[in-house]
């Protein structure tokens, strides 16, 4: 049997998949803008690589507003300097 998922979480999952293949994108069209292309192209990319710019924007905003904490909002997801991996080259192996 399958159990109930509520939509919360369903919505929350989708998102995160659609800010993912934005990260992709945006990730593709720095790559891209780095060959030699007409000027149109590049204009072109460079209005896309805005949009997901501003959707990025959007939705750090709107997760700020939704935090619980907001002076800790942006320090909750960093990296501790005293860390093991931060402090180990290649991510930890020795």
């Amino acid at each position: 049997m399958s159990t109930p998922v509520d939509a919360t979480s369903q919505r929350s999952n989708a998102y995160d998949l659609f800010i993912l293949v934005l990260t992709v994108l945006s990730l593709a069209v720095m790559v891209v803008l780095l060959l030699p292309l007409s000027d149109a192209t590049i204009q072109l990319l460079t209005v896309y690589d805005n949009l997901v710019c501003v959707v990025f924007l959007v939705d750090f905003f709107i997760n700020l507003t939704r935090a619980s904490k907001k002076r800790d909002y942006s320090r909750a997801d960093r990296p501790r300097p005293t860390s093991r991996p931060a402090l180990t080259p290649c991510g930890g192996r020795s």
